[in-house]
């Protein structure tokens, strides 16, 4: 990988680094302040590629391979898995057994009348992480939160707080209480910012999970 970067990064300064410029070169070499320049144009580049092989490196390291089928559980404020959840942290797989009654970690009230989503991850330790995402009025208004590092996310729930006031990990989640729950499942390679503005499962298809 490194050979790979190190190629890349010459390939950019042959084919997209500007070509200095002939008043640039004098008898003893570049001036000084063209060589700045080239530097920096440089160490830009590689800051770029570090940043988009971070991003590739997570996306493609940590993800879920099978779904667990994540629903609300019978409980008032918990969650369930029917299946196995096979996932991989940093190329590392796991597995997290099918439960009944996973408790969620409360968020922070959801206010009405509001749409709201909220991402489930798992770390290497089997531990759910819940992210909730930002309110809004609408669903075209909403963005997926961003996946926590070194976690795989394993799904996701849109929630619609018509009338009363919702908190996850407290009220209940029956659909008496809150209007029925859109659920995501999240399988393959994926991080919270690459999904789309208005969510949908014909979007989810689009990106390839």
């Amino acid at each position: 990988m490194r050979k790979f970067l190190i190629f890349i990064c010459i390939f950019l300064m042959l084919f997209c680094i500007p070509i200095v410029k002939a008043e640039d070169i004098t008898g003893t070499g570049m001036s000084q302040r063209a060589l700045v320049k080239f530097l920096e144009n440089i160490v830009t580049i590689v800051n770029e590629l570090k940043s988009d092989f971070n991003i590739l490196r997570d996306n493609f390291l940590n993800k879920t391979t099978t779904s667990g089928t994540m629903s609300f559980g019978s409980g008032e404020s918990s969650g369930e898995t029917t299946t196995t959840v096979n996932y991989a942290i940093g190329g590392k797989l796991y597995t997290f057994s099918a439960s009944s009654n996973i408790r969620f970690i409360p968020q922070t009230a959801q206010s009405t009348p509001t749409y709201c989503y909220y991402l489930f991850s798992l770390n290497s330790s089997g531990v759910l992480t819940t992210t909730k995402g930002t309110e809004g009025s609408s669903t075209p208004s909403l963005v997926m939160p961003a996946v926590p590092a070194n976690t795989a996310p394993i799904a996701a729930v849109l929630i619609y707080a018509s009338s009363t006031a919702f908190q996850l990990g407290v009220s209940s989640t029956s659909t008496a209480v809150i209007t029925t729950p859109t659920w995501y499942q999240l399988v393959g390679p994926i991080s919270g910012t690459d999904f789309p503005t208005a969510i949908s499962a014909s979007d989810l298809a689009l990106t390839g999970l």
